[in-house]
């Protein structure tokens, strides 16, 4: 979608540009008997890039409120989106 929208553009200049933009090329979309989507590469190929830029386009895109994050001990802490931490 965020290609087809124009919101995600691939940098000629980036160290690997020609990868993500083969890992694009080999992602597919197949539609389970319970009709839920499930998003893969292609038997074979890799897609830890396409899953990257999907979520830094997400996270670039989205609110978030609150934010679930593991502190120093392990423990949960619940802290406002973008509040900073000190420790």
């Amino acid at each position: 979608m965020a290609l087809q929208r124009r919101k995600l553009k691939v940098a000629v200049g980036l160290p690997e540009a020609a990868t993500l933009v083969e890992e694009l090329r080999n992602f597919e979309v197949r539609i389970t008997q319970a009709a839920n989507a499930v998003y893969n590469a292609r038997v074979g190929a890799h897609d830890d890039l396409v899953l990257a830029a999907a979520l830094a386009l997400w996270g670039a895109t989205h609110q978030v409120d609150n934010a679930v994050q593991m502190n120093y001990r392990g423990t949960r802490d619940v802290q406002p989106y973008g509040a900073r931490r000190t420790y």
